[in-house]
């Protein structure tokens, strides 16, 4: 059970393009353009506040894991329409067939914490991926505020439960992928960004997928 990771030039997962293609916007970052094509369409407020802050770093730092993002309050509506697309992506799936068919991925990045945490071992097991693809397919519970990070869409934080604990995951949409990017597990956690969906004895598979992604590197859509 593998999933393909997406990755940049730089290693992180850079990608979205899951909205609507007429509401795409171009924001001007430090060094850089992007284009923002999220599910959601943003009132001219929370597009205001994106681009007027984005210009204030460059795509590197804002893609970098300590950087804050810029958080967008959610109205109601804007909430249920995440998680009716969210509910049709999922919709008829198991957490085994949701990943089985690649319609749900997982960052690179921090693999060996989010193992250490919550497996203690090199690697996520299986186990733990599955259950947390259920939390993605189960919740109904969507945080009010989604964050901007540097990516051409919002992340949206879903609740659930996850061995007895309240769990969080963070989700990007990549038109029909989810992409996990965090799960936290306490009150006031650090944060762990999750990786490529592997076994917990298949280090080999991480390596071959590193080298796949390499030769079929992401486009951006500036």
């Amino acid at each position: 059970m593998t999933i393909p990771a997406v990755f940049c030039d730089n290693g992180n997962y850079c990608t979205c393009g899951g909205g609507l293609e007429d509401l795409a916007v171009k924001i001007q970052l430090r060094d850089t353009e992007i284009v923002f094509d999220d599910i959601v369409e943003l009132t001219d407020e929370q597009l205001q506040l994106i681009i007027s802050t984005a210009k204030s770093k460059t795509e590197k730092q804002w893609l970098n894991p300590d950087t804050r993002g810029i958080k967008i309050r959610l109205s109601p509506e804007q909430k249920a329409s995440v998680l009716g697309y969210k509910n049709q992506l999922v919709n008829g799936h198991t957490p085994q067939t949701l990943i089985d068919h690649q319609l749900l991925r997982f960052t690179d990045h921090g693999l060996k914490r989010i193992a250490a945490r919550i497996d203690r071992d090199a690697f996520p097991s299986e186990r733990a991926l599955l259950g947390i693809a259920d939390i993605v397919i189960q919740s109904q519970k969507i945080e009010n505020d989604a964050e901007w990070r540097g990516y051409g869409c919002l992340s949206y934080n879903l609740n659930g439960e996850y061995n007895g604990k309240t769990c969080t995951v963070s989700i990007v949409f990549d038109g029909p992928i989810l992409v996990i990017t965090v799960i936290t597990d306490e009150p006031n956690p650090t944060t762990y960004t999750m990786s490529a969906l592997l076994p917990a004895d298949t280090m080999e598979k991480l390596e071959i997928m590193r080298e796949a992604s390499k030769q079929k590197p992401h486009k951006d859509r500036r």
